[in-house]
């Protein structure tokens, strides 16, 4: 995963690498505007900006949602992530964010 290091996307990391609270075989790092997620499953994923929040305000890794299955990608839209248990997309030219 290719993200530009501290003038990526991410920005600055701001801890180490930390269990998933909750979850067995997941682990995290907190970057200044996002997390980086790693389990066996679903591999390293970044979920980083409006995304981010909204995965936050859905309760992150223990919430609905689960892991990030992929990174942001783009969409005809805007961008989005997937996760195990739905995804979640930001539109770009509104701003808003709408969930499976």
């Amino acid at each position: 995963m290719e993200l530009g290091a501290e003038a990526g996307s991410l920005m600055y990391p701001t801890s180490n690498e930390l269990p998933c609270p909750n979850r067995g075989f997941c682990s995290f790092n907190r970057f200044e505007t996002g997390n980086i997620y790693w389990s066996p499953t679903t591999n390293a994923q970044a979920v980083w900006g409006a995304i981010f929040q909204e995965y936050g305000r859905q309760g992150y890794e223990n919430g609905r949602f689960g892991l990030p299955t992929t990174s942001e990608f783009d969409t005809p839209d805007g961008k989005q992530v997937n996760f195990e248990g739905g995804w979640i997309r930001w539109i770009r030219n509104t701003g808003a964010l709408i969930t499976s």
